[in-house]
């Protein structure tokens, strides 16, 4: 009775010796039993799989908060364009202001620098409205945290939408800078209006810096270096006056009319004196 039962037990050990030399000769395949029954599957050894923190490198915007946080841009992204204010224009302080860009490509986000120094040594930030997605950022009070005078702006875009305005690693270029004026006085009042305008080189269209612009009430200003001028609390009524400049003939203000609470504008073209000819006659405001 012992040796049958061994025969047995040996004859069922021959018998699986096949089925094991299948698993060996496969290679990166092996064949196993379903746990269905008699019918059998094939896997091969999967391929190696990226690490968390590789698939957030990969893909910045998943992750915890703290990897997020971390995150940088990891496709370029250009300069925005910017749109609005128009260079020079004024912007009155305690009123409103509306920035405007154009959409980059890949941009998630963006944020605008504000600042009273034209090389941004110290400058103010902010995401733009709808939390950094949209092309402006609106002030219906412009901050009062920046003095009278030209200030200037400029816009970045990140493809990261959990992108932070001090992390310089996360966002694109600046754009090219823009300019406003920031003044604290609207055109004028009740009695006085406001006279502006640019002086320009007549044969080449250039604005004229340095060039002195003077009222017949004796107010007075300088062209700054586009040619731009401007003169507030002008008297209410019919104004005229003599632009004048080194190296040019002068030229009248022609008599304009002056309103209250109104910015008239007035623009000037000078001529270049010939000192070849003869002198040119004397001209009266």
């Amino acid at each position: 009775m012992r040796r049958k039962y061994w025969w047995l037990v040996a004859g069922l050990t021959g018998s699986m010796i096949p089925i094991g030399l299948l698993g060996c000769g496969g290679g990166g395949q092996s064949i196993i039993p379903n746990e269905f029954g008699n019918e059998t599957s094939s896997f091969t050894t999967p391929a190696v799989t990226r690490t968390k923190a590789q698939a957030e490198e990969s893909d910045p915007e998943s992750g915890s908060a703290e990897t997020r946080g971390r995150a940088v841009a990891t496709r370029p992204v250009v300069a925005p364009t910017l749109i609005s204010p128009l260079n020079d224009a004024e912007v009155v302080r305690g009123q409103g202001i509306n920035f405007l860009w154009d959409a980059v490509v890949k941009g998630k986000k963006y944020m605008i620098a504000i600042s009273s120094s034209s090389s941004f040594s110290r400058q103010t930030t902010y995401v733009s409205d709808n939390k950094g997605t949209a092309l402006q950022k609106s002030f219906k009070t412009f901050p009062n945290i920046f003095p009278e005078g030209r200030t200037y702006w400029r816009v970045r875009a990140s493809d990261l939408t959990s992108a932070k305005p001090v992390n310089n690693r996360q966002w694109g270029p600046y754009s090219s800078t823009g300019s406003f004026m920031l003044v604290n006085v609207s055109c004028g009042t009740s009695t006085t209006g406001t006279l502006k305008g640019v002086v320009t080189d007549k044969s080449t269209g250039a604005g004229v810096s340095g060039a002195k612009v003077k009222l017949d009430t004796d107010q007075e200003v300088t062209t700054d270096s586009r040619g731009n001028y401007t003169i507030r609390d002008v008297p209410v009524g019919s104004r005229s006056g003599l632009v004048s400049k080194s190296g040019y003939l002068s030229n009248a203000v022609p008599s304009t009319q002056v309103s209250p609470r109104t910015c008239v504008s007035v623009n000037i073209q000078l001529t270049v004196f010939n000192s070849g000819g003869p002198p040119p006659p004397p001209i009266f405001p």
